[in-house]
């Protein structure tokens, strides 16, 4: 959205000179995007990971769930910011004035080095499809997890149904992601390999498109499958209620009172 809205400014006021790599790294939407394009393929494994250790340590997991999250978060924070720091003292550098205007990042990385936009690149093929594949092991597992555990132990059913439920959202999740933000990378990578200009530029607007919505497709799973994270998001943005409902915890906290 600050993208847009730059950019339709420097239409509106004829903006014709060309910026050097050190002027586009310090525009706002680059800056923003450099730091979330790596991030939001590396959230998608992070949450897989979690759904992972859910299954395989549940005591542990349910005693230190929030420490192991902070840490996942923390190491592909310190991972991008390994990346982009230098990214940004590179870019510093170059001075001469060859970009457009516009500073694209999707289409030419203006705001980035070649080297570590290709890191960037491969960050978030093997982040995002790795998420995918351990969603699809966690997903295996899980059926028969749940079934034995939620009739061994009735006093943890109610916390499992809400693990399970999670669970299956984190799938619909991932759905979603493969389709709108995996394949559209995965083809084009496909379409700038063949150097075609026509099929490039379709694949980049099909790739600003669907990555731009994936988060907003992805958040509005969130909420309408997981009423009590509907109403922790509820309290700060009224405006959430219209998707609220009542969650198996909301229910166990009615029937213990």
């Amino acid at each position: 959205m600050i993208a847009g809205f730059g950019r339709l400014f420097i239409i509106f006021t004829n903006t014709t000179s060309l910026s050097s790599m050190r002027q586009c790294a310090m525009i706002p939407w680059n800056v923003l995007q450099i730091w979330a394009e790596p991030l939001s393929a590396m959230v998608l494994l992070i949450i897989s990971v979690d759904r992972l250790s859910s299954l395989v340590c549940p005591l542990k997991y349910r005693k230190y769930g929030r420490h192991f999250q902070v840490c996942q978060v923390s190491i592909a924070m310190v991972i991008v910011a390994s990346l982009v720091l230098p990214s940004w003292i590179h870019s510093w550098g170059e001075v001469a004035l060859e970009h457009s205007p516009m500073c694209w990042y999707v289409e030419t990385a203006s705001g980035i080095a070649p080297e570590f936009n290709t890191i960037f690149f491969v960050i978030r093929i093997v982040c995002s499809s790795a998420s995918v594949v351990v969603y699809a092991i966690v997903w295996t597992i899980s059926r028969r997890y749940f079934s034995e555990r939620m009739t061994k132990n009735s006093n943890s059913a109610q916390y499992l149904k809400i693990q399970r439920r999670l669970t299956v959202t984190m799938g619909i999740w991932g759905i979603f992601t493969l389709i709108l933000y995996v394949l559209p990378v995965i083809i084009t990578s496909i379409t700038n390999s063949l150097h075609l200009e026509v099929l490039n530029e379709f694949a980049t607007l099909l790739l600003t498109f669907t990555s731009n919505i994936n988060p907003v497709v992805d958040l509005t799973v969130l909420l309408w499958r997981q009423p009590d994270i509907n109403g922790a998001v509820a309290k700060i943005v009224p405006f959430v209620k219209m998707f609220r409902r009542n969650s198996v915890a909301d229910k166990s906290l009615k029937q213990g009172k």
